[in-house]
This record gives C-alpha cells, sequence and structure tokens, in this order.
C-alpha cells in the first residue's frame, strides 16, 4: 500500500549539542519580549464550528482527505515498539520559539513560532492574537488558529482535531514532523502530576517539533519558557511529552 510505504523510508537523526536540543532541530529561544507570569491561554473548540467560518468547499475537502489519511495511517502503520535505543526524528533546521507576551498569548506564540520557522519572519503576538481573536480569560478558538496559519503559508495545509486517540496522535505528528517536516501545535490541560504536560494547567499550548521513534513522546517547544514558574524556579523552554497521555489531556491538534 502507498500510505505504508509513506513511512518505510530511514530517516536519518543527527544529534546536536546544542542548548535545549536533542535531535536534528535545535531549540532557539527569544525571551526578550514583556510578560507576566502564569500558565493559562486554552486551545478551544466551539461547540457549534466545524470547520473556520471562512473555508470554502474546496477547503474542507481538503481537510476532510487529510483527517481521513491521517485515520487510516493510524490503522495501517501504528506500532507501540517501546525501544530502548529509540531516538527523536525532528523537523530539519533551527527552530524558535517565541516566549508569550501574556497569560493568554500561548497559541498566538505559538503560531508566530510556526510562522517564522516556515516563512523566516512572522507578525507580532498581537498581531497574530487580533486576527485570530484571542480572549483574555477565555483562550483561542482552534478553529480560527487552523485558517490563520492556512492563510499565512503554504508549505502545509493544517487540519485539526478535538479530541485523538494514542494512534491518530501519533500518525497526526508523524504526518506533520516527518512527512510534511513543519511543526505542530497542541492544546491540553493538565493534572499536578501525571498528565500530558509536566506542570498543571487548565488550559495551554506548546510547539511539536520532534517525535520519538519508538512512538512514546513527542518533544515540545514551551512558550512559557523562561518564566517565572511561581515557585522559585522557571518553566523549561523544551519539554517531552508522553503520547500514552494524549486521549485524556489533548484538548486540540493542529498539523
Amino acid at each position: 500500500m502507498i500510505i505504508k510505504r509513506l513511512f518505510a523510508v530511514t530517516m536519518a537523526v543527527v544529534i546536536t549539542v546544542a542548548t535545549f536540543t536533542v535531535s536534528a532541530s535545535s531549540v532557539k529561544i527569544t525571551d526578550n519580549e514583556t510578560y507576566k507570569p502564569g500558565a493559562n491561554g486554552s486551545l478551544y473548540f466551539p461547540e457549534d464550528q466545524t470547520y473556520p467560518a471562512d473555508y470554502s468547499q474546496e477547503d474542507i475537502r481538503r481537510t476532510e482527505e487529510k483527517l481521513a489519511m491521517t485515520e487510516q495511517l493510524a490503522k495501517d502503520t501504528y506500532v507501540l515498539t517501546n525501544t530502548a535505543r529509540s531516538t527523536y526524528t525532528s523537523i530539519p533546521g533551527t527552530f524558535t520559539i517565541f516566549q508569550q507576551q501574556n497569560d493568554w498569548f500561548c497559541v498566538p506564540a505559538s503560531v508566530r513560532s510556526v510562522l517564522y520557522y516556515i516563512n523566516g519572519s512572522a507578525p507580532s503576538q498581537s498581531s497574530i492574537a487580533s486576527s485570530i481573536g484571542t480572549v483574555d480569560y477565555v483562550g483561542t478558538n482552534a478553529l480560527n488558529a487552523t485558517s490563520y496559519l492556512n492563510q499565512q503559508q503554504s508549505a502545509n495545509w493544517y487540519a485539526s482535531r478535538s479530541s485523538v486517540t494514542q494512534s491518530i496522535m501519533y500518525s497526526s505528528l508523524r504526518v506533520s514532523i516527518i512527512t510534511a517536516k513543519v511543526p505542530a501545535l497542541i492544546g491540553a490541560t493538565s493534572p499536578s502530576s501525571g498528565g500530558f504536560l509536566p506542570y498543571s494547567t487548565s488550559g495551554h499550548c506548546v510547539v511539536a517539533n520532534a517525535i520519538k521513534n519508538d512512538n512514546t513522546y513527542v518533544q515540545c517547544a514551551d512558550p512559557l519558557g523562561g518564566r517565572s514558574n511561581g515557585s522559585g524556579g522557571t518553566y523549561s523552554y523544551q519539554i517531552y511529552c508522553p503520547i500514552s497521555k494524549a486521549p485524556s489531556y489533548v484538548t486540540a491538534l493542529i498539523y
């Protein structure tokens, strides 16, 4: 089957020694922006909306085709191997994570990082927040963020999901990171321990830029990086999230 052959090619992984990286992609830190502490800003789906309001029938067709392809890949290729010597395969080159400017800008900061990686430049966080309708104490509509990403670049047609199984999470990340070679956005909640994210939050967005080859973890750049965690330390710029926890805690995936 062609779909199976799509992932049959072995991906070469180059280990670098750059700060905050374990694979071919180095994470550059941009933290010279004004901010205040806090880990908020959910990436949510509206109850009465299936696709972005500005989508044409062709846009809907492309989205449905990508969602269906990923579901088929999940059935055909997903195997949990737990290989002891597994490594991470990442998007190529350097990925810059922009620190979120305020409590509610994790999505604008993440979108800016994605566009900066793809285009080499990106609008400001405040401009993106205005375009995608980010609201204080509420967060950002995932469909608005998806449409905006597709308007601003042509390297990848982004599709979004409001819930995932473990196999669909893994297959979707492979489609984004390995096949299209672009980052993905993940919105998630997390309890104080044992969740998808390594800290407690009622809603946050991070950027996936590498996936472990044994299907167990995704490496993410965190717009909270460098900010106060409220316990005398700071959040990490790079985190590792267990894919097994995705069905319980991931609220949005844009890939």
